[in-house]
């Protein structure tokens, strides 16, 4: 599954796209997840928003990869962030372009 965000990226952006996911008539929660910031101008989530998302809003399971492409530095960095600290979700990757996420989840 992947999500693709542009422009100005928000907390709301996010949750309106998982909730579509949610109600989507082939989703799993067992599926993996890339996340494609490639188009995101200006990131609008703060520090805490990202937990809420994480902790409370996040429509995947625990053994899905979750593979966030980030090509700016800015964006890389505060993924790959989280990434180390390991306090979101241990499937976490940043990575700088879809094909890396290809390679990761074999497709």
């Amino acid at each position: 599954m992947v999500s693709r965000y542009a422009g100005v990226m928000t907390y709301q952006d996010v949750i309106r796209q998982w909730a579509e996911i949610r109600i989507h008539p082939e989703y799993d929660p067992s599926f993996n997840y890339v996340t494609d910031l490639t188009g995101v101008t200006e990131y609008k989530i703060t520090s805490d928003e990202i937990h809420q998302l994480v902790n409370i809003h996040d429509p995947f399971g625990p053994t899905s990869k979750r593979i966030v492409v980030a090509p700016t530095d800015l964006l890389f960095g505060m993924v790959r962030m989280y990434e180390m600290s390991g306090q979101l979700h241990p499937g976490l990757h940043a990575v700088r372009a879809m094909e890396e996420a290809r390679q990761i989840l074999h497709f």
